[in-house]
């Protein structure tokens, strides 16, 4: 599996779906996963958490065209969430 497909499954996996998606070259796969992203740093972290996220989740805004930079924020936001769900269970 190379790295594109293994954040692709990081993303699927993140979304609760079951089939792989290729969130890199669509904006109609990317832009539900930056809602959730929104959702959940308004909705479930804790001030500090939020205040390390909110530079990122600015990043993940899709007027700024470039899906790549877009793709690179997700899922380095996801791989931040992920180890923070990890790390307090």
């Amino acid at each position: 599996m190379n790295n594109l497909e293994t954040t692709d499954r990081l993303i699927t996996v993140f979304m609760g779906t079951v089939k792989a998606i290729n969130y890199s070259i669509s904006w109609d796969a990317l832009i539900p996963v930056i809602k959730k992203i929104r959702e959940i740093v308004n909705t479930e972290l804790n001030i500090d958490e939020y205040f390390d996220n909110v530079g990122l989740s600015q990043r993940l805004n899709p007027y700024d065209y470039d899906i790549e930079s877009v793709y690179n924020g997700v899922v380095e936001f996801i791989k931040k969430y992920n180890y923070h769900i990890n790390e307090n269970e």
